[in-house]
C-alpha cells in the first residue's frame, strides 16, 4: 500500500510526465517556462496552470481526443462574464 511523500512525489511526477506528453496545449506552456520531465525532479517544480487558461476559447486541456469528450463542467463566471470550461470523457 502506498502512502509516504515518497510516493506521493513518485505519482506527481508520473502524472506531470503523462500530462506533459497528452496535452498539446500544456507541453507547450510547460516548454515556454523551461519545464520538461527532464528537468523536473520535485513536485513544487510541476508548473500549474493560471484558472485563465480554462477560459481561452479552442485550447484543450485534456489528454484526450476532441473526439471522445462525453461532457463538460462550466464555473459560475461570478468573477468574470467569461465561463471557464473542463470537459471529460466519463
Amino acid at each position: 500500500m502506498r502512502g509516504g511523500e515518497g510516493d506521493f512525489v513518485a505519482i506527481s511526477l508520473e502524472v506531470f510526465r503523462y500530462q506533459f506528453e497528452k496535452n498539446v496545449a500544456y507541453k507547450n506552456y510547460c516548454e515556454a517556462l523551461g519545464r520538461t520531465p527532464e528537468n523536473v525532479k520535485t513536485w513544487q517544480d510541476i508548473p500549474a496552470l493560471p484558472t485563465d487558461v480554462f477560459k481561452l476559447p479552442n485550447t484543450a486541456m485534456h489528454c484526450f481526443t476532441a473526439c471522445e469528450v462525453k461532457g463538460f463542467f462550466l464555473t459560475s463566471g461570478t468573477s468574470r462574464e467569461i465561463r471557464g470550461k473542463h470537459e471529460f470523457r466519463r
